[in-house]
């Protein structure tokens, strides 16, 4: 199995279940992105490499865990994803959830929560059972990063941050990104 791992800066979060699994016994986060964002384009260029790595030639069926939500969400009854990318890491073990000052943060404590904004380590691996294959995202590390917010329904609104991840604090620099260390560096120094 081949894996990348990768931080998500800024993303809106969705169906959040970390600190107790959710039905089907992992523990995951919805991670929503603006079609637009850098990041998406990371993202997909990892999967592809993933993809080349595991599975040389064509695969019919193969798995990706990115969705679009201009065309695989009613847009009608969920305008929030017009315009998006998301995905849903998961894990059979909690994360490690941490505040935006990097103090572990409990359940009682009520966030993160949908329509937060949050940073995510996640871990992009290639997956080739009997029948299944494709690339998933196991969920590492889930900074708070700052109360976002939600409609009636209590579901992400369209609005999505418009800081620049340069400008954030770094009161938790092994998830923030920062101008002076390049993405392999901040890998290293993410605590899983």
């Amino acid at each position: 199995m081949k894996s990348e791992y990768f931080l998500i800066t800024n993303a809106k979060a969705r169906f959040v279940s970390v600190f107790a699994p959710n039905k089907h016994g992992k523990y995951s986060i919805q991670l929503i992105l603006d079609e637009s964002d850098p990041q998406v384009a990371e993202l997909q260029a990892k999967i592809d490499k993933l993809v080349k790595a595991t599975f040389p030639g064509t695969v019919r069926g193969l798995k990706k865990p990115l969705h679009f939500g201009d065309t695989e969400q009613d847009l009608v009854r969920y305008p929030e994803y017009a315009h998006t990318v998301y995905f849903e890491p998961s894990s059979t073990y909690q994360p490690q959830v941490i505040g935006p000052d990097g103090s572990p943060l409990t359940q009682s404590g009520g966030h993160p929560w949908s329509g937060d904004i949050v940073n995510a380590a996640v871990n992009l691996y290639s997956f080739d059972v009997p029948g299944n294959k494709g690339i998933g995202v196991g969920l590492g590390q889930v900074q708070f990063w700052k109360a976002g917010q939600t409609n009636a329904r209590g579901l992400n609104t369209v609005v999505f941050p418009t800081a620049d991840p340069k400008s954030l604090t770094t009161a938790a620099p092994e998830i923030v990104p920062s101008e002076e260390k390049t993405f392999e560096e901040l890998l290293d120094e993410c605590p899983f």
